[in-house]
């Protein structure tokens, strides 16, 4: 008792991740575009955007990326809760600027995603 398994280990950031996504769902930063729905469409992205995987991006990761252009592209208030979302969140889950910036360009999208985690997110 009180050792850990390696898929104890593997299963631990999982759940804080579903339990973060359980609780910025239900605190939406905008009606049209969610913190759940930045998170969403950074899972699929993440072994990309931490430089665990090598570019470029899978078809799976990319149609998240592609969809998710689309939402931001057509909300103003997008792009806010995404920088909102990205800066407080993906640092600490391990994703890099650099490299999730490369993911969107990649993936054949244009939209300029904030990913600085210094950025200002209300100008």
């Amino acid at each position: 008792m009180g050792s850990k398994t390696s898929s104890d280990r593997e299963l631990a950031p999982k759940v804080l991740f579903f339990l973060f996504i359980m609780f910025v769902s239900s605190n939406p930063v905008s009606s049209a575009t969610t913190c759940a729905e930045v998170l969403l469409f950074l899972t699929p992205c993440g072994p990309y955007a931490k430089g665990l995987a090598s570019l470029p991006p899978n078809e799976v990761c990319c149609s998240y990326v592609n969809g998710f252009g689309n939402i931001v592209s057509y909300n103003s208030d997008g792009l806010k809760v995404f920088c909102k979302c990205y800066r407080d969140a993906a640092p600490s889950a391990g994703f890099k600027a650099d490299l999730t910036q490369r993911v969107i360009t990649d993936c054949g999208n244009d939209i300029n995603l904030p990913t600085d985690p210094k950025i200002d997110c209300n100008r």
